[in-house]
């Protein structure tokens, strides 16, 4: 069986981009290193080209570093709500898209986000840690979307599990599932453009 890729906004990406940045920084270190050691090794001075390209070489090695400092931060979704909302999901048969392990930068503030349920137009964001309140959130959200040519969104920001699954199991859409689906397209691509 294939396995799916990956991709920004799927549950497991977290974790995945936290290993391959990981890998990657590693490598990228890995190289200048050997290139510096090799001309040192070979001219018994560091005054060589090699020194320069070893140099040279830890720019993409640093640029690398900091993202994947910035995955160190935060960790994934709790599988748990991720089990819970696969199992509600087939249940209920509910519509939407959920997306996990956002990252946003909104008043200066990094706000990772657990998941977001997108139907419609209403946006449902569970997230813990963060320095922002709930209003911050959502009014930067809703004025994010407005700009973007999706007004009139409803937005709400829940810090506890159990109000997001609440709200979740409570909430029905009114428009026609025709439009909520574009409505619903066109704001899960404009948050996973606004997300690192």
């Amino acid at each position: 069986m294939e396995k799916k890729h990956l991709q920004k906004g799927m549950y497991g990406f977290h974790a995945y981009k936290k290993k391959t940045e990981i890998i990657k920084t590693l490598i990228l270190f890995g190289i200048a290193l050997a290139v510096y050691f090799t001309g040192l090794l070979h001219t018994k001075t560091n005054k060589n080209l090699l020194t320069v390209v070893a140099i040279v070489g830890m720019l993409p090695a640093s640029k690398s570093a900091v993202s994947m400092l910035m995955f160190l931060r935060f960790k994934s979704a709790a599988a748990s709500l991720h089990d819970q909302l696969t199992d509600y999901w087939k249940q209920s048969g509910k519509q939407g898209i959920l997306l996990y392990d956002l990252i946003l930068v909104i008043k200066e503030k990094v706000v990772k986000t657990d998941c977001i349920w997108i139907q419609n137009t209403t946006v449902l964001v569970y997230t813990v840690n963060t320095q922002l309140s709930q209003q911050d959130i959502s009014k930067e959200l809703k004025n994010f979307l407005s700009n973007h040519g999706k007004g009139g969104c409803t937005i709400k920001v829940c810090k506890t599990e159990k109000t997001f699954l609440e709200f979740l199991k409570n909430h029905s859409a009114e428009e026609p599932e025709e439009q909520a689906v574009q409505n619903q397209e066109k704001i899960r691509e404009m948050l996973l453009g606004y997300s690192m």
